[in-house]
């Protein structure tokens, strides 16, 4: 008698599993991209300020502790913010890795 219970234990946890999956599958479809996003976007925020800091450290070091006029230092030390600003948003912030085709 007691062997038809656990039968029907049994096949209530698959009903609770069944029932629950769909969900799981709804929640990793909506609720995962939003949480990327956000994570993506706070990413930004940090890196794009390590990309200001690179730009500021840059300049002072030209302008101060080399002499460079004050335009020169400035166009330097943009285009070198600018690419460590390019490379760590490709390759830190949005997670991309491509491979060269070589076609």
């Amino acid at each position: 008698m007691s062997k038809p219970d656990s039968i029907k234990v049994d096949q209530n946890e698959e009903t609770v599993t069944e029932i629950l999956e769909p969900a799981a599958e709804l929640d990793k479809k909506i609720i995962s991209p939003v949480k990327e996003t956000r994570n993506q976007a706070i990413r930004y925020i940090l890196w794009g300020l390590i990309s200001v800091a690179v730009n500021f450290a840059t300049f002072y070091t030209m302008y101060h502790l080399i002499g460079l006029e004050y335009q020169v230092a400035n166009v330097i030390s943009w285009v070198i913010a600018v690419q460590v600003a390019f490379w760590v948003d490709r390759l830190k912030v949005f997670d991309h890795h491509s491979t060269p085709r070589l076609s």
